[in-house]
């Protein structure tokens, strides 16, 4: 059966334990599904499926607030660190070095 090393009454039997696990999976999913939908499924049952163009999706993410606030909280904090950055450099500090002081006991 194209393995080497196993007997072919082992390998039969790992094809059907391979097939018959996957078709259970597959069975418990449905059944899950099915019976016990997810929140957001009931939700939108009423909505139709239909693929969104690019244009929909710009708009999509263009309006979601969220974003937008995300947005500008990074736009603030990038500009706070330049300016640290900044008078970091005016007062003569370097970026990225450390004086360490160890105490001799």
């Amino acid at each position: 059966m194209g393995v080497k090393g196993f007997s072919t009454g082992v390998v039969r039997s790992f094809y059907f334990a391979f097939i018959t696990t996957c078709l259970a999976a597959g069975l418990t999913y449905y059944l899950l599904a099915r019976f016990i939908p997810q929140k957001s499924y009931i939700l939108n049952l009423e909505n139709k499926f239909y693929e969104w163009t690019p244009e929909e999706v710009e708009v999509y993410a263009a309006g979601k607030d969220w974003r937008g606030r995300a947005a500008e909280a990074r736009m603030e904090q990038q500009s706070s660190e330049d300016e640290n950055a900044k008078l970091d450099l005016d007062m003569g500090r370097k970026e990225g070095t450390a004086v360490v002081n160890v105490l001799d006991a």
